[in-house]
């Protein structure tokens, strides 16, 4: 059996090239799958640092709410501590303004007693009007009618006044020295 003779005839050559479009395709699947991964893998790492972010807020803000509550409750205490210790020096101050404590510090260091009977001082006015001069500065006791002349009440007054502011001023100073301040009994 033989091989049917062909012909080695010089064929005549088109100068052009014939040129025919190919459809592209993707390179391979294994790219495209490695690629995919990638994507998805750093969506997802994105997508934990959000909720780790988010998960973090939500710790600080709680202890700051924590801390703020804490804070408000020692506060509180403070306050009710300090409204006791007025309260309590409120109480004090009120016990020392007791007239009958003024009194028998009065009586203990001055030697002072109630007075027998009431009588009323007026002193001169500052600008010396004619109201003052005429009513005159002068013991008025109650029970008694005043006859002196003016001249002899302005002289007694005078004297008597001096002699009463000086009495105040120590009376003020013994009672508000360290008498004044010390504890009650």
């Amino acid at each position: 059996m033989g091989l049917p003779a062909l012909e080695m005839a010089p064929r005549a050559r088109s100068v052009r090239p014939t040129l025919r479009a190919v459809p592209s395709r993707p390179k391979s699947r294994r790219v495209s799958s490695a690629r995919r991964c990638r994507t998805a893998f750093n969506v997802a790492c994105i997508v934990m640092v959000g909720f780790a972010i988010f998960g973090l807020g939500r710790v600080v803000l709680a202890a700051k709410a924590t801390e703020a509550a804490i804070r408000s409750g020692e506060l509180r205490t403070s306050i009710k501590a300090e409204r006791l210790v007025g309260d309590q020096l409120e109480v004090n101050r009120s016990a020392l303004t007791v007239p009958s404590r003024i009194e028998s510090i009065a009586g203990a260091t001055m030697e002072m007693a109630s007075a027998d009977s009431v009588a009323y001082m007026e002193l001169p006015g500052v600008y010396g009007d004619a109201t003052s001069e005429r009513v005159s500065s002068a013991i008025l006791p109650m029970t008694e009618s005043n006859t002196d002349s003016v001249a002899e009440r302005d002289g007694l007054a005078d004297m008597l006044a001096s002699v009463m502011e000086m009495a105040a001023g120590e009376a003020q100073v013994l009672l508000v020295g360290d008498v004044g301040l010390a504890t009650t009994k």
